[in-house]
């Protein structure tokens, strides 16, 4: 995808991909929504586009929010599409996400639920100059199957920090961001998943998750219906 409109798309995410089986060997895309970071002279922004082929895509435009629960998104230029029915699902809770969280990768459906990976961001020091330096870390949610909206499971420490050196050192420093999530059925693995993730924003990673036999019995942090 080229730049257009004073937008330039960055990591993304394939989201919403419908898929036909033809025959044994043979696979029809009807539908693929991508998701992707726009860059404008307003800052960064959520954008939308469509493809039947994955070759070939139709730019949706921005993605337009409808304000909820006391909050109003008339100050960002979101045209075209937009959500309904958002709400909160997690805040900051763990020492390691303090500062802000964020989504990862697209969920992906398990026998304990639906699994994601999210970012979350702390401060690790402060420099001479008086600059705080940021650690971008990745935790993992499980959701209810039937319910996503209820967090089942949520990890009180980091899947993935950076801790390779190229995840210390890069365009930005200390940073993994996880945005893309592949089970591997195709090798007879459906409790592996290969996570790909940015690497200090310099580079691309891939990482192993193996799904454990159950979910350790650990209260929740931050539930649905906490007042934050």
């Amino acid at each position: 995808m080229s730049p257009a409109n004073g937008h330039m798309p960055a990591i993304s995410q394939l989201s919403q991909l419908t898929i036909a089986k033809t025959c044994r060997k043979c696979w029809s895309l009807v539908l693929s929504r991508l998701s992707y970071t726009a860059f404008s002279p307003r800052g960064p922004r959520i954008a939308l586009a469509a493809s039947e082929d994955l070759f070939h895509w139709k730019r949706l435009g921005l993605a337009k929010f409808v304000p909820a629960n006391g909050m109003d998104f008339d100050e960002v230029d979101y045209t075209f599409e937009h959500f309904t029915s958002h709400h909160r699902l997690a805040s900051p809770a763990s020492p390691w996400e303090r500062l802000k969280i964020g989504a990862g990768t697209p969920p992906i459906r398990t026998r304990h639920g639906w699994l994601i990976l999210y970012h979350g961001v702390s401060e690790v020091g402060q420099s001479k100059s008086g600059e705080h330096h940021l650690c971008y870390s990745a935790g993992l949610m499980f959701l209810s199957k039937e319910h996503p909206q209820v967090v089942l499971y949520r990890s009180a420490q980091p899947v993935l920090a950076p801790l390779l050196p190229q995840e210390r050192q890069g365009t930005i420093a200390n940073v993994v961001f996880p945005t893309g999530i592949d089970r591997r059925d195709d090798l007879g693995l459906p409790d592996r998943f290969d996570i790909y993730y940015g690497m200090a924003d310099n580079r691309i990673g891939v990482a192993r998750l193996g799904l454990p036999e159950q979910l350790s019995q650990v209260a929740l942090v931050d539930p649905p219906e906490a007042k934050v």
